[in-house]
């Protein structure tokens, strides 16, 4: 039999609730059913709509209309019990378009009539303010609701249907509130004689509404502004004018006022002109003759109270005047009944004006165009005024003011005038220089390394000079000072020193002051190398260089013309051990390179000389007769710088020293029957002896066996003692002569 084991169905989740706005389309969004399925089923809705994949937990749904639905996630696994989950979708429709009504206005109150909005049919209205202040509505959510403002003014309301998450649609009215206007008042009824245009009117300013002039009758005319409560009126002819002002706010009746106004002919006055005099004591008053009427003159203010006789009439004398700088005015008064006409003239006794002095000259050392600071006296009397009287042309900043800068100054000399005047009184002026000049630049230029024995050319620049001058903190000296790039030699003290300042003046005149720079020579001197004594080793030997010795350079570096190696060739003891065999002469050479601003490099050599190892041969054995000598020819040297003979018995060399002696035998030597050379055995045993305590502080090993039979080549012996105190132990002493000594 087969039995299956369903694992528990996963628990349903058919996903969040979705609010969607008059859609046809939505896709459900259940959670994974796996491992078991699941299946999408309609439990409510406004239709039935299409639901593509019911088994798919995110399947797409179809065909829907505005309204709730309710759809089940239900996942089942075999035998288990299923587990289910529901998903509410509210598709909204797209609510009714908005109608707010017709645009109200209203008079004195603050309460609306009837919004007049539409009802939804789909959706809910709601009304909200925006623009005009507060208020309240008295149904927010009634289309036709009363408006109730706070205060007055125009106020925008809009009527908003909304549904669910649909975009809401607006409509806006305008409901405008106005106020009872102000009452109308005017000022008091004129009489104007001499003009045409009135007094201020005199109306009041309304706090509510708006106010207007116009007229009621007496003719035409214009108004200086017909909004303004206190404005003239100009009439087009004489006469008597009504005119009113009306204060209207809206659709509210106005309110209103008038006034009267009468314009009489004018009564001509003519004070003559003014007067401009200087420093005078009186002058003459003339005022126009009327055709009817009498004129009369008055002191109306000035400096003093002079007399004017005679005071009535046409003429007068104004007598006793002062200068001042504050004009007297008078007053011409023509009467004609009850019209009466006045003019003044202004009479300026001007003072002497102050004496002019536009200050010390002076000099301007800078960067072009340059700015002048001006030093002028400030007049007492009068007004001053620069004025340029030559030079290139510059700019004056303020020409009325003492100290005024002026601009744009080129390289040059001007001359400006400062003029004091006052009225009709003859001026004052004074003249003033100003020199501008521009600083001289200069650069000497990079500093510069060369080497002893070197000149060095100048790389400077300068600019807006007239003369040019260098000079050094040494000794040495140039080949022309006063041009731009000399060229300059140091001396010995300088090149002692190791190094000089140069020094550039830069000269542009008198008005500007002179201008320095400096550049450092740095004079470094050739490198000197000394590769010391020469040497001599034996052949197998190593050499340290001692002796050495160079200065004044960057670096040094031995070289060979040997085959051996130079354990290190950058100093100045290194040690030169020769190739395998290596005999004869070889040269060290030692280079120091220069340091900067030095271009040759100096060497020096010492040689070496490695002597070859000495050898020997005592020749062949010999047999003579006991009354016989014997001659040593068969024997032969190499590399020797003296022999040695010596024998074991108790016989006799002719020579010890000579390479071929006489050997002539003794009678222990005929009784013994031969003899041989002990004492080289022994010398061979004490030269181990000693090249054991030399080696104990040698690390030179020279592996050459046969310098066991050279007894002077003290040399080579310790490195074959080594050998030979390895195997003597096994060696008896008779195998070893034999071995090595015959």
């Amino acid at each position: 039999m087969t039995v299956t084991f369903f694992e528990s169905p996963v628990v349903s989740n058919a996903g969040a609730a979705q609010n969607l706005c008059n859609v046809t389309n939505t896709t459900l969004a259940g959670n994974d059913p796996t491992p078991g399925t699941g299946l999408w089923t309609l439990v409510s809705g406004p239709n039935t709509p299409a639901i593509t994949t019911p088994t798919a937990y995110n399947s797409t749904v179809t065909s829907m209309v505005p309204g709730v639905y309710v759809f089940k996630w239900t996942i089942s696994n075999g035998v288990c019990t299923p587990s289910e989950s529901t998903v509410t979708i509210t598709n909204y429709a797209t609510p009714t378009t908005a109608v707010a009504g017709a645009d109200q206005n209203l008079c004195g109150t603050l309460v609306s009539a009837g919004l007049g909005a539409n009802t939804p049919a789909n959706g809910t209205g709601a009304w909200s303010i925006v623009s005009g202040g507060t208020g309240t509505f008295s149904s927010a959510a009634a289309a036709n609701a009363t408006f109730t403002a706070d205060a007055y003014g125009v106020y925008v309301l809009r009527w908003t249907i909304s549904n669910g998450v649909c975009a809401a649609s607006t409509d806006n009215v305008t409901v405008t509130y106005y106020e009872s206007p102000t009452t109308a008042t005017v000022g008091a009824n004129q009489n104007v004689c001499a003009s045409l245009v009135s007094a201020g009117l005199g109306a009041n300013t309304p706090t509510v509404g708006t106010g207007a002039w116009s007229v009621v009758s007496g003719g035409t005319g214009t108004f200086s502004d017909n909004t303004d409560p206190d404005a003239t009126f100009t009439a087009d002819a004489y006469g008597t004018y009504v005119l009113r002002w009306s204060i209207s706010n809206g659709t509210c009746t106005a309110s209103t006022a008038d006034v009267t106004v009468a314009f009489f002919e004018a009564i001509t006055s003519n004070a003559g002109s003014d007067q401009n005099l200087c420093n005078a004591s009186f002058t003459f008053l003339v005022g126009n003759t009327p055709a009817s009427g009498s004129g009369a003159w008055s002191f109306i203010s000035g400096p003093n109270t002079p007399t004017l006789f005679p005071p009535v009439g046409a003429t007068a004398i104004a007598n006793g005047l002062i200068a001042s700088s504050t004009p007297y005015v008078f007053r011409y008064t023509v009467t004609n009944g009850v019209c009466t006409s006045t003019d003044d003239v202004t009479v300026t006794n001007f003072n002497t004006p102050t004496p002019a002095w536009a200050g010390a000259d002076q000099s301007i050392c800078g960067a072009t165009p340059a700015t002048a600071t001006m030093a002028a006296n400030t007049p007492v009397y009068g007004t001053g005024t620069w004025t340029q009287e030559s030079g290139v042309a510059a700019t004056i900043t303020t020409p009325g003011s003492p100290t005024t800068t002026i601009t744009g100054l080129l390289t040059g000399t001007y001359v400006f005038r400062w003029t004091i005047a006052n009225g009709p009184c003859q001026s004052s002026s004074d003249l003033v220089q100003i020199s501008v000049g521009s600083p001289a630049t200069a650069n000497a230029g990079v500093d510069q390394t060369i080497c002893e024995g070197s000149t060095a050319t100048m790389n400077a620049s300068a600019s807006g000079y007239t003369s040019l001058h260098w000079t050094t903190t040494g000794t040495g000296t140039f080949n022309n000072s006063s041009v731009l790039n000399p060229v300059y030699t140091p001396s010995l003290s300088d090149i002692a020193n190791g190094s000089v300042i140069l020094t550039i003046t830069a000269s542009s005149g008198a008005i500007c002051p002179d201008v320095t720079d400096q550049m450092t020579i740095t004079i470094n001197k050739a490198p000197i190398a000394d590769a010391g004594p020469d040497a001599t080793i034996c052949q197998g030997s190593t050499y340290t260089v001692s002796g050495a010795s160079a200065s004044y350079y960057s670096s040094i570096l031995w070289t060979s013309t040997g085959t051996g190696v130079l354990s290190d060739e950058t100093t100045l003891t290194p040690t030169y051990t020769p190739a395998l065999g290596e005999t004869g002469t070889i040269t060290l050479t030692l280079t120091a390179n220069p340091n900067a601003g030095c271009a040759t490099a100096t060497t020096s050599t010492m040689t070496i000389t490695i002597n070859p190892a000495a050898t020997v041969s005592a020749g062949a054995d010999a047999t003579i007769c006991e009354t016989g000598s014997y001659t040593l020819a068969g024997s032969s040297v190499a590399n020797a710088a003296s022999v040695l003979w010596s024998t074991s018995g108790t016989g006799t060399f002719n020579n010890i020293s000579a390479l071929h002696p006489i050997y002539t035998p003794s009678a222990a030597d005929i009784t013994a029957g031969t003899v041989h050379s002990p004492l080289l055995l022994l010398q061979l045993l004490l030269a181990l002896l000693s090249v054991m305590q030399w080696f104990s502080t040698s690390t030179v090993r020279l592996p050459l066996m046969p310098a066991l039979m050279q007894p002077s080549a003290r040399l080579q012996v310790p490195i074959l003692s080594r050998w030979c105190c390895r195997s003597m132990h096994r060696l008896p002493l008779g195998s070893l002569r034999d071995r090595y000594v015959r």
